[in-house]
C-alpha cells in the first residue's frame, strides 16, 4: 500500500487559474489576463515545469504559482 504526504496540492484550472493546498490553507491563484494567444497546447505541462523550477529556485509555493499562471491561457 503507497503513502503519500504531499507537502502541497496543486490543481490547474485552465482559464481560472490554479488552486493550491498548502498545510490546511487553500489558496486560488487567479490567471493572468492576456491579449493574444495563438496556440494553447501544452499549456499546462509547461505552468507545471514552471512551478517546479520555480520551487526548486526557493520561491514559495504561492510566489512559484503566480509565474507559473503568467502562461496560461
Amino acid at each position: 500500500k503507497l503513502k503519500i504526504n504531499p507537502k502541497y496540492v496543486v490543481i490547474t484550472l485552465g482559464k481560472r487559474g490554479m488552486f493550491i493546498q498548502d498545510s490546511g490553507k487553500s489558496t486560488l491563484i487567479p490567471p493572468r489576463i492576456v491579449k493574444h494567444v495563438f496556440d494553447v497546447t501544452g499549456a499546462g505541462d509547461t505552468s507545471l515545469a514552471l512551478l517546479s523550477l520555480s520551487l526548486a529556485a526557493k520561491s514559495s509555493i504561492v510566489e512559484a504559482a503566480e509565474l507559473a499562471t503568467m502562461l496560461q491561457e
